[in-house]
């Protein structure tokens, strides 16, 4: 690795330890721009190792942007046609590629050793400015925090700022936010 690539990780690396709110999260990997593909508003598809690899965003979830079995719940459960899910999705969608190809490079922070129902490895990508995209799609209001995380103090800082996105009609919360807050399963009195 040259002096400035191994500059720019020492760099990269205090600014995510002061910004992400991550915690356990046991390897890092500094990644191209060209490393990294957006599969949904929660997903990304990167190569580690050689290999292809699903990580799914921390502490968040966005609506579905394909006809897959989450969709087929979420339907179930809102009564929202599959249309007006999928519409959300893509949104969503196109935000985190947004982000992603305005803030590269970024630092890749995962669990090699755990991954979830869909085979995903969990982690989060964190921009040279230590900006966190699982905390930019809440913020932004174009996802909304899991309620499967067991890291409390994630849930902890991100409610706040979904709150806030709902409040000031960010993203999904000012497009459809009928919609979006019955995809999210949150009351208008909440």
């Amino acid at each position: 690795m040259n002096q400035l690539a191994k500059l720019f990780k020492s760099i990269f690396l205090c600014f995510s330890l002061l910004a992400l709110p991550l915690g356990s999260l046991a390897d890092e990997r500094l990644l191209p721009l060209s490393d990294i593909q957006v599969e949904d508003g929660d997903t990304l598809i990167l190569q580690i190792d050689g290999e292809t690899q699903r990580i799914q965003l921390i502490g968040i979830d966005a609506p579905e942007d394909v006809e897959n079995p989450k969709l087929k719940v979420d339907i179930a459960r809102t009564k929202l046609t599959s249309e007006k899910l999928l519409a959300l999705g893509e949104v969503a969608t196109q935000q985190l590629r947004f982000l992603i190809n305005n803030n590269a490079p970024f630092i890749l922070h995962y669990n090699p050793d755990k991954r979830d129902r869909y085979g995903r490895l969990p982690g989060d990508i964190v921009n040279s400015t230590g900006q966190s995209m699982s905390v930019l799609m809440i913020n932004n209001g174009y996802a909304i925090v899991t309620i499967r995380s067991t890291d409390t103090d994630l849930i902890q800082r991100l409610k706040p700022l979904q709150q806030k996105a709902m409040d000031e009609g960010k993203g999904l919360w000012g497009l459809n936010s009928e919609d979006s807050r019955l995809w999210a399963g949150v009351n208008y009195s909440d």
